[in-house]
């Protein structure tokens, strides 16, 4: 007996992340241009580096607010699980920007590190200032409405680019004041590592939930475990965990029972159910309940009905 029952799959945003996220994507185009403009007037590659982390949030942001529309389309015969890995995609896509714009920084500056230009101090600070004031406006935005990974990947693209920022702050300052130039490769390299570190670790989450890997912080063991302890189980066996999406877990397994009623079966399902969501938070568990002593037939002939056949 399977219990295949229809579950609703809610979307952790709604309608106030995505007018937060569409709000976050103007601003930040707005901090692109200015640090843009700037870098190329002042010849700075520290701000140049955090316009292009920015280019990097806009496209972030941009697939964050377009994912969290798609993601949030009903189930069909098309997708029958919905569209919520729409946004883990998203999240992936985002990452693999990140490294190649990390790439790029990193060989920029060592090029200026070989031969150090002339950078103006007082220009690269405010526009670095102006980043962090919008940026830190925006990260309070979306930490109120972080409930997947791909708005987590956004947040984290934002809260990389403030301390980006205040790393471009610190180096015009010292432009202004020393004119050590060589300082401005030295802080576009810091801002690649950032960027590098953030995708890999967006990566390495997005990577293991499309493999249907076990999420993170749940023990497949102890998940056997308890659902042993539940009274009438007998065995557990063929057990799966994995995430549709981030906050999203589901579980197949095979569990052994004695020869029971249907009710008492029911029953023993609804138990299994309730203490996964409640200890594990897996809201979506498909079970297949085996009979322990039931006597089967031997060859028992197996009749189709005729328009089943056709």
């Amino acid at each position: 007996m399977s219990d295949n029952h229809h579950h609703h799959h809610s979307v952790l945003t709604g309608d106030t992340a995505g007018i937060r996220l569409g709000a976050a994507l103007g601003l930040t185009v707005i901090i692109l241009v200015i640090e843009a403009f700037v870098g190329f007037r002042a010849n700075s590659l520290a701000l140049l580096s955090d316009a292009g982390h920015i280019l990097t949030d806009v496209f972030a942001l941009g697939l964050a607010w377009w994912a969290l529309r798609r993601a949030g389309r009903p189930a069909d015969e098309a997708n029958t699980y919905g569209y919520q890995r729409v946004g883990i995609l998203a999240a992936l896509a985002n990452a693999v920007v990140l490294v190649v714009i990390a790439v790029f920084l990193a060989f920029e500056a060592y090029g200026r590190l070989r031969h150090p230009q002339h950078v103006s101090g007082l220009p690269v600070i405010l526009a670095a200032g102006a980043a962090i004031a919008v940026n830190t406006l925006i990260a309070a935005w979306l930490r109120t409405e972080r409930g997947n990974l791909n708005v987590r990947a956004a947040l984290l693209h934002v809260a990389g680019d403030i301390a980006a920022s205040i790393g471009v702050v610190v180096s015009g300052a010292v432009i202004l004041v020393t004119h050590a130039y060589i300082v401005d490769p030295i802080v576009s390299w810091l801002i690649a590592a950032l960027i590098a570190v953030g995708a890999w670790r967006i990566v390495s989450e997005t990577v293991r939930i499309l493999m249907e890997g076990t999420p993170r912080g749940v023990d497949v063991g102890e998940v056997a475990r308890v659902m042993r302890e539940v009274p009438g189980v007998e065995d557990v066996h063929d057990l799966h965990i994995w995430a549709l999406s981030d906050g999203v877990r589901l579980l197949s397994a095979h569990v052994t029972a004695p020869e029971q009623s249907l009710s008492s079966t029911a029953t023993l399902l609804a138990d299994l159910r309730l203490i996964l969501a409640r200890r594990f938070g897996i809201g979506h568990s498909t079970i297949e309940i085996e009979c322990l002593d039931c006597q089967l037939p031997v060859d028992r002939p197996i009749t189709l009905h005729e328009s089943s056949r056709r």
